[in-house]
Order: C-alpha cells, then sequence, then structure tokens
C-alpha cells in the first residue's frame, strides 16, 4: 500500500508542482541555480518512477510469495550481496501457495524491508568485506522464514542515520495477522531474523 502511494503521490502531486514551479521561474526570470535544483529534482523523481519495477500487489497473488520475492532480488537488489543462499523446504512452498493473498502481502513487504535493511547496513563502508545472505523457508506448526546475513551487522539504529522504524513498522504488521518479526545479532558476525506465523492463524 504504502510503495502504490508513493507512486501515486510522486506522479499525481509532487511532479505537476515541480512542472509548475519550472514555469513559474522560467517565466519570472528567476534564479537560474533555483531553476537548475527544481529540474534537476524533476528528472530524479522521473527517473524513479520509470524504474520502479513493474511488480505489483496483486502480482504476488499471481506468481506466489517466493517467485515474487526472487523477482525483487534479481530486479532490485541486483549486485548488493556477494551470494544469496535459498533453502526452500518442500512443506513450505506447498503451504505457502494455501495463503491468502493479504497474508502473503504483508509477509512479502516483511521480507523486503529486511533483505534491504542487510544490503544498506550489513557492510562497512570501503572495506572488503564480503557480504552473504541466507533465505530459508521451512514449515513445522507454521511457516518460519529466517535471513541471516554475514557481514558488519550495522543495522538501522547504526550511525548511518537509521531510525529503526522500518523493521518496526514490519514487525507490527506481522502481529497484526498474528505473527512475529525477530531479531539477533552479534557485531562482527552475523545478523539473523526469524518471520514466523503460527498454522493455528491460518
Amino acid at each position: 500500500l504504502l510503495d502504490r502511494k508513493a507512486r501515486r503521490v510522486l506522479h499525481d502531486d509532487i511532479l505537476p508542482l515541480l512542472h509548475t514551479a519550472i514555469l513559474d521561474l522560467n517565466q519570472n526570470n528567476s534564479s537560474t541555480e533555483a531553476e537548475n535544483l527544481i529540474g534537476d529534482a524533476h528528472h530524479q523523481i522521473s527517473d524513479l518512477l520509470r524504474d520502479m519495477p513493474s511488480m505489483s500487489i496483486s502480482d504476488i497473488g499471481k506468481t506466489g510469495l517466493i517467485d515474487a520475492l526472487k523477482y525483487f532480488i534479481k530486479n532490485e537488489m541486483k549486485n548488493e550481496f556477494d551470494n544469496i543462499t535459498w533453502n526452500i523446504e518442500e512443506k513450505a512452498k506447498t503451504e505457502l501457495e494455501k495463503f491468502p493473498v493479504f497474508i502473503s502481502e504483508v509477509i512479502f513487504y516483511a521480507v523486503r524491508e529486511v533483505i534491504r535493511n542487510s544490503a544498506k547496513y550489513g557492510r562497512e563502508a570501503e572495506t572488503e568485506m564480503l557480504l552473504n545472505l541466507d533465505i530459508s523457508f521451512n514449515y513445522n506448526l507454521g511457516l518460519e522464514i529466517t535471513l541471516e546475513d554475514y557481514g558488519s551487522c550495522i543495522r538501522e539504529t547504526s550511525s548511518k542515520g537509521g531510525s529503526g522504524q522500518g523493521l518496526a513498522l514490519h514487525s507490527t504488521m506481522m502481529a497484526v495477522i498474528g505473527g512475529t518479526l525477530s531479531l539477533e545479532s552479534k557485531p562482527g558476525l552475523y545478523t539473523k531474523v526469524k518471520i514466523s506465523l503460527p498454522a493455528i492463524i491460518l
């Protein structure tokens, strides 16, 4: 929902305002620097909208949760990790096909946030440290997704300016559907995130 809203607001509200501002600046012969700055912002937002993956919420219901995540990693996380390992238990794959679409959506966006977080904070800048990610899907009295990276383990609460609100939001969303999101981290060694949903919920 947030992704769709962002696209709509950028396209319907922000871009027209920037376009109008550029026209006003041209008509009033205002600062060339201001015009260039606004023009640059306009172009960047336009490029962002054009480059955004075409997969929508409805596609998750069509392709399934796992394929939707693989599509996301292929298109948005290219070259972010040195290696990504998938461990998908057949039972988990079968049970996922039975999940209501809205539950798959909540899980998808929670996993996506963890992966983005790992790519952004899992490796120290200007180092040659490798960043590997293991993604596991298991099913035993419920779904359990484990994401474990091996990097510098800098997270959203680090000095890089993260607020921690991303994981907190998705932890809340998981709670809404009866699941949990937990994090375990040992600086310099690994960070492990578990996303769980008991079978009784379904």
